[in-house]
């Protein structure tokens, strides 16, 4: 939320993870998995070099992140961000 999709960078299919690096040099990659229309994820902790846990705690804080398909258009729901939706040229 809030990058550019063409930024991000499919790194394998299964499990799905994405990466990306900012333009002061950092890299992040992340892993998600979707339940029914529910995107959860986690990121990769390099600090440590582990997996942090799945952002599904919603009632500790997490926010819900959702997803529908409708009209050849993708958009995404977060409850602390805003709602964006794209089409198959934004990738």
């Amino acid at each position: 939320m809030g990058r550019k999709t063409k930024t991000m960078k499919t790194v394998q299919q299964n499990p799905p993870e994405i990466a990306y690096r900012r333009d002061d040099g950092d890299s992040f990659r992340y892993r998600c998995k979707l339940e029914g229309e529910r995107v959860t994820w986690r990121t990769f902790l390099s600090d440590t070099g582990e997996w942090g846990r799945w952002r599904q705690q919603y009632s500790q804080g997490d926010a819900m992140t959702t997803y529908r398909v409708s009209n050849g258009k993708l958009t995404i729901m977060n409850e602390q961000a805003d709602t964006e939706t794209f089409r198959k040229s934004d990738f």
